[in-house]
């Protein structure tokens, strides 16, 4: 059984690279199974730096949550039931929420049974990819003096311990992460009856009792090997069996017991030079050690810190910009890679934010909400404008995002709307509505912005009066339309603006 891991401080992609093409033989053939898709994106990179920006065929490259993508064990695969789509699922929760007509607390309105039924779909999730019977397990997680109240939320939740297992047996289908699972049984199963001839290596960290199996499977096999990313060589086998649940190797302290290989057994390959300075792992170690051994910190020991700054920031905004500009300085010099880790993201936010000042566009590792991105905004606005009857406030926040365009270029646009706010909607509210607004500007006597409203209006008239008992996909229909109606220009569509990119 291989179980290898490469030093902390070396880069771990470019050294995988390198230790897949020392190997020998065909760099092609072969299965890297890493644990994203973004990993495996990076992964093809690090193969061309390995290979001195030389072409060169790939092996293959896949996601272990994706190996429905590699055309092995085909036979296993036929015979598993289909899965069922992730909003299939959620929109049928949802039916089974609102069927309770607000029973035991449960939800009436759509918007909130279709939140509701994304919670329960992730808890299906969770159950499934730990393997847990949520029906026998939920039965005994409170206390018998609480078994009372506890009895109402099992209630509910016979939605899917109950409900949802018949209606997946009806449709005969299973849920995504079930099909994930059985797919890496069945994949198991078939390298353990007939070993592949080309090299399989799986890098994983903290893995499902499914992956579990397929790491201990893999390897086993002549020319497998199971790659541990961030493994701590230096600290203690003793260390290792006080190691919790919140310490940052118990994943690869569980996969280590589900391989059954002692932590000095794992193989530590060689890696090309690194600019980390070599005490750096040790540093991060004794730093981290389990809280059982904290006493070692009272032991002499080297320590070298270099290359490690202790920031101390005023505010929320100087700690960004202090973090974006070292960036900025790092991306200087020709070659270099800087990246911050974090688990804040209203940090990583402000940092992006910053960098952006800089002309510099953050790769940021957790994506952007789609109910964040600009297109989503403007929509967000215009539905929030239509809903209150365009009152004041809602509808100067529509016209001065700077999508909002209404035939002209969006700067003259935010003049007109200036202009707008000035003249009718400052003071007194208007009654509901543009014609509230309209009798203020005769008032005023406003031509310029009675037209510019007339424009507005006229973008707007598909979300104009419509009624409340609308079906959600008309109602979107209409919002796109006057979405891509206000955000044309003179010069291009609205459709070009507001989907681009």
């Amino acid at each position: 059984m291989r179980v290898a891991a490469f030093p902390v401080e070396t880069a771990f992609l470019p050294a995988l690279a390198r230790a897949w093409l020392a190997t020998g033989g065909d760099a092609s053939d072969g299965l890297i199974i890493l644990p994203s898709r973004r990993a495996a994106r990076a992964l093809a990179g690090a193969f061309l730096q390995a290979n001195n920006g030389k072409p060169l065929l790939l092996p293959h490259i896949i996601a272990s949550g994706a190996l429905d993508d590699v055309a092995l064990a085909l036979s296993g695969v036929l015979e598993l039931p289909p899965a069922m789509p992730a909003m299939m699922r959620q929109a049928i929760l949802a039916k089974l929420i609102l069927a309770r007509h607000g029973q035991n607390g449960a939800p009436k309105k759509l918007h909130t049974a279709w939140s509701l039924a994304g919670d329960l779909a992730a808890l299906l999730d969770e159950a499934a990819i730990a393997e847990i019977d949520l029906a026998a397990a939920l039965s005994t997680v409170v206390s018998a003096e609480l078994a009372i109240h506890w009895q109402t939320t099992l209630e509910f939740l016979e939605i899917i311990t109950h409900s949802w297992p018949a209606i997946l047996s009806e449709m005969g289908m299973i849920d995504a992460v079930q099909h994930q699972i059985l797919l890496m049984d069945s994949q198991s199963k078939a390298w353990a009856h007939r070993a592949p001839e080309h090299k399989i290596w799986f890098v994983a960290r903290d893995v499902s009792p499914a992956a579990g199996r397929l790491a201990k499977t893999i390897a086993g096999l002549p020319q497998g090997a199971v790659i541990l990313p961030g493994y701590d060589a230096a600290m203690q086998a003793s260390a290792w069996h006080d190691v919790n649940d919140v310490h940052a190797q118990n994943g690869i302290a569980n996969l280590l017991t589900i391989l059954g290989v002692r932590h000095e057994e794992v193989e530590l390959w060689k890696s090309p030079p690194s600019k980390v300075p070599a005490g750096r792992g040790a540093l991060l170690s004794r730093a981290l050690l389990p809280a059982a051994k904290l006493s070692e910190w009272q032991l002499p020991a080297p320590i070298d810190a270099s290359g490690l700054y202790r920031l101390a920031a005023r505010d929320e905004h100087e700690e960004a910009t202090a973090i974006a500009m070292a960036l900025r300085e790092a991306l200087d010099e020709q070659g270099q890679t800087a990246a911050l880790v974090t688990p804040d993201r209203s940090l990583a936010m402000r940092v992006t934010a910053a960098l952006r000042r800089f002309g510099i566009i953050a790769d940021d590792s957790a994506g952007e909400p789609l109910s964040d991105t600009p297109p989503a905004v403007f929509l967000r606005l215009l539905a929030d404008a239509a809903l209150s009857d365009f009152s004041p406030l809602p509808l100067l926040a529509l016209l001065k995002h700077p999508l909002t365009a209404a035939g002209e270029p969006p700067e003259i646009c935010r003049d007109h709307a200036r202009a707008l706010e000035i003249a009718a909607l400052r003071g007194p509210r208007p009654t509901p509505g543009f014609d509230g607004i309209k009798f203020r500007l005769v008032e005023n006597n406003a031509s310029t912005e009675r037209d510019f409203l007339d424009r507005l209006e006229l973008c707007l008239r598909p979300i104009m009066g419509l009624p409340k008992a609308l079906n959600p996909s008309d109602a979107l229909r209409c919002l796109l339309e006057a979405g891509e109606n206000l955000t044309a220009t003179a010069a291009e569509t609205g459709a070009a603006r507001l989907w681009d990119g």
